[in-house]
């Protein structure tokens, strides 16, 4: 939580209203350096009680950072409304949010773009906030992605991917055969990285 004594002495109130009537990049600096102490205890609690290891702390702690700064900047109640719960929720649901994400796309972005899963779950230096950013938009769009494929090829990559079901699994639920089963996943997987090399590519022309 913030510093009692400085909030004691109505500091934080007075940074809000630099940060919210003038904009002052400085009084913002200084509220996340407030908040980030409790921004840092979620993550860690929310790592305690995961149920796998493919995420490291420093995403979490990552992540909850860039909670943190949307709490802040979509706060628009005072402060004694209580930020830190409004803040608080903001980082658990990013958190959770985007360990859902990953762990649902993890295997699919692998099929997908063996490059960017490497990039995004390979051995390496935990990744900064700008990665951590990207990251998370990466997921986002690759679920709007497959909710745009054709709604066979959808059912497979979901079932595959999401609810982890074979290809046996499929073709039993969605009575058709295994072989056709194989012929959908395989042309939502070629749709999909047409798709990202597509999108990749924009991106690279607007910069």
């Amino acid at each position: 939580m913030p510093d009692a004594s400085f909030a004691d002495l109505g500091g934080e109130c007075d940074l809000w209203e630099r940060w919210r009537k003038h904009g002052e990049p400085h009084a913002r600096a200084r509220l996340l350096d407030l908040h980030l102490p409790h921004a840092q205890e979620i993550a860690a609690s929310l790592f305690h009680e995961r149920s796998h290891d493919d995420i490291p702390f420093e995403d979490y702690r990552q992540i909850s950072y860039l909670g943190l700064l949307e709490a802040l900047d979509r706060f628009d109640a005072s402060p004694d409304a209580g930020f830190g719960e409004f803040a608080a929720d903001r980082i658990r649901d990013a958190i959770r949010d985007t360990v859902l994400r990953a762990s649902q796309h993890h295997d699919l972005l692998a099929a997908v773009d063996p490059a960017a899963h490497f990039v995004a779950c390979g051995p390496h230096p935990a990744p900064s906030v700008p990665d951590a950013l990207q990251l998370r938009h990466m997921h986002e769009h690759l679920q709007d992605l497959v909710e745009a494929l054709p709604v066979r090829q959808r059912s497979v990559i979901q079932g595959r991917y999401v609810h982890e079901q074979s290809f046996v699994q499929l073709a039993r639920e969605m009575d058709i055969t295994r072989n056709r089963i194989s012929q959908l996943h395989s042309k939502a997987l070629v749709r999909l990285r047409l798709e990202l090399s597509r999108c990749r590519m924009c991106s690279q022309g607007r910069r």
